[in-house]
C-alpha cells in the first residue's frame, strides 16, 4: 500500500508541481515553449537516474510539458503521470 502510494500519488505529485509548475514556466518565460519543454524534459529524465529510461522519460516529459500549456493545468499533467506510474507498477508486478 506504501509503494502504491509513493510511486502512483505521492511521486508524480511532487515531480508535476516542481518540473510542470515551477521550472517550465520558468524556462519558457526565458528561452520560449520549445527550449523551455527540452530543458525541463532533459532535467527530467536525468532526475530518474536510469540511463535506460531517460529517453522515454524525455519523451514523457516533453508530451506533459505539451499537455500543460495546452490546458495550463498541473491536474491533467498529475493525472497522466500517475496512470504511467500505475501502468509501469502492474508491469513490473505481472514480470
Amino acid at each position: 500500500l506504501m509503494l502504491f502510494v509513493l510511486i502512483i500519488l505521492l511521486t508524480p505529485l511532487a515531480e508535476e508541481t516542481f518540473f510542470r509548475g515551477f521550472l517550465l514556466p520558468a524556462l519558457v518565460s526565458r528561452w520560449g515553449f520549445l527550449w523551455g519543454a527540452s530543458l525541463t524534459s532533459i532535467t527530467f529524465s536525468i532526475a530518474h537516474g536510469s540511463l535506460g529510461i531517460m529517453i522515454p522519460a524525455f519523451v514523457i516529459g516533453m508530451l506533459l510539458a505539451w499537455l500543460y500549456y495546452q490546458t495550463r493545468s498541473l491536474w491533467n499533467c498529475l493525472l497522466v503521470h500517475s496512470i504511467q506510474n500505475a501502468l509501469a507498477l502492474v508491469s513490473a508486478f505481472l514480470t
